[in-house]
């Protein structure tokens, strides 16, 4: 999802139709994971929509930089250690 749709509306309507197709199954549980480099209002809107948090966990990735999915351009604002 994109900056300019926050708070459109959007994310309510694609997260409706995944928890309606998602229950359409015959499952016990659906997750949701979700990273720093969502938005900050993130947790708050699973929480409403009816996600219970149940673990916070440090994850360490290398640099996409580094590795060569992105170039060294990447992300200017963020470091290159």
């Amino acid at each position: 999802m994109t900056e300019s749709l926050i708070g459109t509306g959007a994310g309510r309507a694609l997260m409706n139709t995944a928890i309606t197709h998602a229950f359409a199954r015959p499952i016990a549980r659906f997750h949701v994971h979700t990273c720093t480099l969502d938005s900050p209002q993130a947790v708050a809107f699973y929480i409403r929509s009816g996600f219970i948090p149940t673990r916070r966990q440090v994850e360490i990735a290398d640099d996409p930089r580094i590795t060569g999915l992105h170039p060294d351009t990447s992300a200017p604002q963020i470091p290159l250690i």
